[in-house]
C-alpha cells in the first residue's frame, strides 16, 4: 500500500520513518522523496494502513492512502505548480538583472538618487514574488527541518533568501545601504532549475510504471455461467473464468481451460515470435491473443500477476536513489550548519568587538551571500549540459544528466539480444527447393516459381514470421505493398480479397501454418508437422535443416548453435499435395555487435547477454559477439533480479535494451540505454537514447561520460577552493556584500567556462 505525504520529505527523514513503521509491524517501508510516497508492506488486515499513517503523522509527516491513478494525478499537479514557480522566478530574475545593470552602472559612474530609488523599487517589486512563490519549496522545507530540530540545506537556502531580501528591503525603505535583489532572485531561479529537473525525472519513472500496467488492458470478459460480462480489470479475482478474444490483452495470469491461440509475448519476453497455447498452458497478463480465442481461469487479481510484480519492481527501482540522497543530505547539512555558525560568529564577534551593528550585519550577510552554493549548484548541471551537447553531436541523446556520471563509472554492461544485438525482426536468409537447392534471397529471378503464390497467401496471415516474409517479398517486387495490405481492413476479409482476388479458402492454424487456394492451386505453408498432417513428407535434405514450426526455434543438435550466430526458423511449402521447398528466416546480428562488445571488454567492462528467447538462440548470439556470460528465458523480473544481484556485489551496471520487457531493468540499472528503435516505454525508462541502431553508441556514451565526470570533479574543486578562500575574507569584513555577489557570480562563471571545454573538445576533432 502506498501512503501519499502532504508536505516535503528529505533524506534524513528516511531512518525515522522506516524505523517507526517497522517497529509498528511493517515488513518494509520504502520512501520515494520526489513522489512524496512511502510504500509499506505488512502481513495482516488492510485496516492497519491507518495505524501506519498515524505513525507517520506522529513524526510530523501527514500521509494518506493513495491509489496509483490518484497519485499520478497528484504528481502531474505538482509538476504543473513547480514549472509555474520556475516561470515566475525566471521572469523575475530576468527583469531584476536588467534593472540591476542600471544600478551597477550608477554605482561606478554615478546616478541621480531619484533614478536609483526608482530602479531599486522596481527590483524589489520583481524580487518579492520570486522569493515568496518561487522560494516557497525551500521555505516549506526549512520549516519542516526546523520543526524537527534540524538545520540542513533548505534551512541555509531559506536563511540566505530571507536575510538578503530582508536586508535589501530595509535598505530600500530607509535609504541606507545597498540592495541585493538581483542576487536573491537569480539564486532562487538557479535552485529551482535543479529541483524541477529532479521532479521531472521521477515523474517519468512513475509514468513508466503506469504505462506498463496499462498493458493489462482496462476491461476483462468474465464468464457468468456461459455468458461473458465486461468488467473492469481490477474486479478480476482468483478463480474467475475469463474469455479472451483475438486481439485482446490477457487480463490475469492463469491456465487455459479451453481453446487455442497464438500469444504475442513481446511485451514480457521481447521476442517477436508468438507462442502457441492450448488447454492446460499458462498465459500471463500483459500478453496479447494474436490469433484464436480461449477461456482461462485467473490465478489471482489484476495486481497479483507477473506484470504487477514487474510494475512494483519498476517503482522500487525508481526509489533506489535515497541511498545517494542520504549522503548528499548529510554533507549539505554539515555545510549549512558550518556556514550558519560562521555567519552567526561573524555577527556576534563584530557586534562585541567593533560595536557597529550595520557593519556586523553586512559582514554576516556577505558570508551568507558568498556561501550560497551557486558554484556548487552549477558544478554538476553545466557539466552535464555540455556533456549532453557533446553526446548529441556524437549521436547520443542524454535525457538525464546523471546518466553521464554513471557512464563514467561502469563495471558491467547487460545487453538485450533481440533488437539490440540483433536486428529484432526475422529476415529471409535462404530459399530452398524440394531438391535441396538453395537460392540467395535477393535473386528472385532465379527463385522458385511457388514464391509469388506463397506471397499471395501470406498477405492473409497475422504471424510475425509471415509479416517478415511478406516484407521481404515486397522489397523484391514479389508481393503487394505492406501498407496496402494494412489499409485493406486489418481482419476484414473484404479488404484483403480486393488485394488478392485469387486467394480463397484460407485456414490459419495457430502455431502450425496456413492452407489456401491460390490461383487455382492448393498451397500449404508452415511447420514440418503441419505438412505431415496433410500426408506430405519433407525430404531428408530439407528436414535435416530444420523441423521447427513458425515461431519455434530449431533445437536439433546439428544446428543448435549455428556458426554465424543466427537462430533459424523454417517455413515449409507444399503445392497440390507435393513438397515444393522452404523459406529460412533468422534474426540477423547487427554489423557492429561483435566489434562493440569486444571494445567494451577492452575497456575492462564485463558483458552479459540476457534474453527471453530459448537457450540455443541466446547461446549462439552470446558466442558470436564474445560476451562474458549469458542467460536465456529471462522475464522482466528475472532481468531486474540479475541486475540487483550484480549491484549487491558492488557492480555499477548499464543495461542496453529496446523492448517493453527491458524497462524495469533500464530503471534499476545505474545507466539505462535504449536504442533508437526501442518501444516508447523503453525510451521513457532509459536515461540515454542511441540515435542510431546498434551497440556502438554505448561506447561513445562511455567516452563522453568519462570526460564529463572529469569536468565535474574539476568544477567541485573550483567551488571548494572559492568557498575556502572567500568565506574567511567575507567574515573579516574585507569583502562587501556587493563584491561578495560579484565574486559568487565570478565563481559560477569559472565553472561554466570550464564545462564549456567539453563542447570545444568536439569542435577541435
Amino acid at each position: 500500500m502506498a501512503l501519499q505525504f502532504e508536505r516535503a520529505l528529505d533524506g534524513a527523514s528516511l531512518g525515522r520513518i522506516e524505523a517507526v513503521l517497522r517497529a509498528g509491524g511493517a515488513d518494509s517501508a520504502t520512501v520515494n522523496l520526489t513522489a512524496q510516497t512511502v510504500t509499506v508492506r505488512w502481513r495482516g488486515p488492510l485496516a492497519r494502513v491507518g495505524e501506519f499513517a498515524a505513525a507517520c503523522a506522529a513524526l510530523g509527516h501527514v500521509a494518506h492512502p493513495r491509489l496509483w491513478d490518484a497519485a499520478t494525478d497528484d504528481t502531474r499537479r505538482t509538476l504543473r505548480w513547480a514549472f509555474a514557480r520556475l516561470g515566475i522566478a525566471g521572469f523575475a530574475a530576468g527583469n531584476v538583472m536588467l534593472v540591476s545593470v542600471g544600478l551597477y552602472a550608477g554605482y561606478f559612474y554615478g546616478i541621480e538618487p531619484k533614478f536609483k530609488l526608482l530602479l531599486e523599487w522596481l527590483a524589489g517589486g520583481f524580487a518579492l514574488p520570486a522569493v515568496a512563490l518561487g522560494g516557497w519549496p525551500f521555505l516549506r522545507g526549512a520549516w519542516a527541518e526546523l520543526h524537527r530540530g534540524r538545520f540542513a540545506m533548505d534551512s541555509l537556502i531559506a536563511a540566505a533568501m530571507l536575510v538578503v531580501f530582508g536586508y535589501s528591503a530595509v535598505a530600500l525603505l530607509t535609504g541606507a545601504g545597498h540592495t541585493y535583489f538581483d542576487s536573491v532572485t537569480m539564486f532562487v531561479f538557479l535552485l529551482l532549475i535543479g529541483r524541477n529537473l529532479e521532479l521531472v525525472a521521477h515523474g517519468r519513472s512513475g509514468d513508466i510504471a503506469g504505462r506498463l500496467m496499462s498493458l493489462q488492458g482496462r476491461w476483462a470478459n468474465r464468464l457468468e455461467g456461459e455468458v461473458p460480462r465486461r468488467v473492469p480489470v481490477h474486479e478480476v479475482a482468483a478463480g474467475d473464468r475469463l474469455l479472451v478474444r483475438q486481439g485482446e490483452a490477457v487480463p490475469a495470469d492463469g491456465p487455459l481451460l479451453s481453446g487455442q491461440a497464438q500469444i504475442d509475448q513481446q511485451a514480457l519476453t521481447g521476442e517477436s515470435a508468438p507462442r502457441a497455447v492450448s488447454a492446460g498452458d499458462v498465459v500471463l497478463a500483459g500478453t496479447v491473443a494474436a490469433a484464436g480465442q480461449f477461456v482461462m481461469r485467473a490465478r489471482g487479481g489484476a495486481a497479483d500477476t507477473t506484470l504487477g510484480r514487474i510494475v512494483r519492481m519498476t517503482r522500487e527501482a525508481a526509489q533506489a536513489a535515497p541511498d545517494l540522497q542520504r549522503l548528499g543530505d548529510r554533507l549539505a547539512g554539515r555545510f549549512a550548519a558550518a556556514v550558519l555558525a560562521v555567519a552567526l560568529g561573524t555577527l556576534a564577534l563584530r557586534l562585541l568587538v567593533a560595536g557597529g551593528g550595520g557593519q556586523a550585519w553586512i559582514a554576516a550577510m556577505s558570508v551568507l551571500v558568498m556561501a550560497c552554493p551557486c558554484a556548487f549548484g552549477l558544478a554538476t548541471p553545466v557539466a552535464f549540459l555540455s556533456g549532453a551537447r557533446l553526446a548529441g553531436a556524437r549521436g547520443v541523446l542524454v535525457k538525464r544528466g546523471t546518466a553521464l556520471e554513471h557512464a563514467a563509472r561502469l563495471s558491467d554492461v547487460v545487453l538485450d539480444k533481440t533488437g539490440t544485438l540483433t536486428r529484432g525482426t526475422p529476415q529471409v536468409v535462404t530459399l530452398r527447393t524440394a531438391a535441396g537447392a538453395t537460392h540467395p534471397p535477393g535473386e528472385l529471378d532465379a527463385a522458385p516459381d511457388w514464391l509469388p503464390l506463397l506471397a499471395a497467401a501470406e498477405a492473409w496471415a497475422v504471424h510475425p514470421l509471415a509479416g517478415a516474409l511478406a516484407r521481404h517479398l515486397e522489397r523484391h517486387g514479389a508481393a503487394p505493398p505492406v501498407a496496402a495490405r494494412e489499409q485493406g481492413g486489418g481482419d476484414s476479409l473484404s479488404g484483403r480479397e480486393s488485394l488478392e482476388p485469387d486467394v480463397e479458402n484460407v485456414r490459419i492454424v495457430p502455431g502450425m501454418g496456413l492452407s489456401a487456394g491460390v490461383r487455382g492451386r492448393s498451397l500449404l505453408a508452415g511447420s514440418m508437422g503441419f505438412l505431415a498432417q496433410a500426408g506430405i513428407a519433407v525430404p531428408p535434405v530439407t528436414a535435416g535443416a530444420s523441423a521447427a514450426a513458425p515461431g519455434e526455434r530449431n533445437r536439433s543438435p546439428a544446428r543448435a548453435v549455428p556458426t554465424d550466430g543466427l537462430a533459424r526458423t523454417m517455413v515449409h511449402v507444399a503445392l497440390d499435395g507435393a513438397y515444393a521447398g522452404s523459406v529460412e528466416l533468422a534474426d540477423v546480428l547487427r554489423d557492429d555487435a561483435a566489434a562493440a562488445v569486444g571494445a567494451l571488454r577492452k575497456l575492462g567492462l564485463r558483458t552479459h547477454v540476457l534474453s527471453g528467447d530459448a537457450e540455443p538462440a541466446v547461446l549462439a548470439v552470446a558466442q558470436a559477439v564474445g560476451a562474458d556470460t549469458w542467460r536465456a528465458g529471462m522475464l522482466p523480473q528475472h532481468k531486474v533480479d540479475y541486475v540487483r544481484d550484480l549491484q549487491a556485489r558492488g557492480a555499477r551496471v548499464a543495461v542496453l535494451g529496446d523492448g517493453i520487457n527491458d524497462a524495469p531493468a533500464l530503471v534499476q540499472a545505474e545507466l539505462g540505454v535504449a536504442v533508437s528503435n526501442a518501444s516508447d516505454i523503453a525510451l521513457d525508462a532509459a536515461g540515454v537514447v542511441l540515435m542510431a541502431p546498434g551497440v556502438d553508441g554505448l561506447l561513445r556514451t562511455i567516452d563522453v561520460g568519462r570526460r564529463t565526470y572529469s569536468i565535474i570533479r574539476q568544477n567541485f574543486a573550483i567551488s571548494i577552493i572559492f568557498n575556502a578562500t572567500a568565506i574567511p575574507l567575507a567574515a573579516t569584513g574585507l569583502i562587501h556584500p556587493l563584491l561578495a555577489a560579484l565574486f559568487m557570480a565570478g565563481s559560477s562563471l569559472a565553472v561554466v567556462l570550464n564545462a564549456a571545454r567539453l563542447a570545444r573538445t568536439h569542435a577541435t576533432r
